[in-house]
């Protein structure tokens, strides 16, 4: 609840087209608790649930800046579509058609050379040293990378809070000019959201 991929998303935003040509988000398919098992339908479909985080983020960062979205030319008939939640969803889907914004599963980076591109790997702290790594050599030139995550969250049942992907880069990176490692405490989600963390 600190705002970390909400800070990293609006990051990348705030960016697209006058620092880099596409913001990539990537996330771990770690389910919280017992798997659901197979999930019929496309790549894109079996991912949908991975994805919703990265939509919501989106959406209050398009709804929070009120008139000053960047707008595509959507028309619904000869109606100008509305402004908030449905607006939203529509300049995020107007982002990914055109592909200024991606979202994939981590599972697909192999071999890519990411050139130019904003970055962003969600809840990191679910991946293994070997994935993190995986990820960090595709950074291409003029390119910009985040991780985000909090190894007191790991849903990966075979990490802990010292083996994961997250501790590992911070501790290797420690001191490196290129890198930066920054520590969110305060909750920004909600009293309630606090008290939970606190107490459960």
């Amino acid at each position: 609840g600190t705002g970390k991929t909400l800070m990293a998303l609006a990051a990348g935003y705030r960016q697209l087209d006058s620092a880099f040509g596409q913001v990539n988000i990537y996330r771990p398919t770690i389910e919280l608790g017992r798997e659901i098992g197979f999930l019929p339908g496309t790549v894109d479909e079996k991912f949908r649930p991975w994805v919703q985080p990265i939509h919501d983020n989106l959406a209050l960062i398009l709804e929070s800046q009120n008139g000053d979205l960047k707008k595509p030319p959507h028309k619904d008939g000869d109606r100008r579509v509305e402004n908030g939640v449905n607006g939203s969803r529509q300049i995020i889907d107007d982002f990914i058609s055109r592909g200024k914004i991606s979202i994939m599963p981590i599972n697909f980076v192999r071999g890519r050379s990411l050139i130019g591109q904003f970055i962003i790997c969600d809840e990191v702290q679910n991946l293994t040293p070997h994935e993190v790594k995986t990820l960090v050599t595709r950074v291409g030139r003029n390119s910009k990378i985040v991780l985000t995550g909090d190894p007191g969250q790991i849903d990966n049942p075979f990490l802990d809070s010292l083996s994961n992907g997250l501790t590992h880069v911070v501790e290797r990176f420690r001191g490196q000019s290129v890198s930066g490692h920054v520590i969110l405490v305060a909750n920004e989600r909600s009293d309630l959201s606090q008290l939970g963390a606190d107490l459960l």
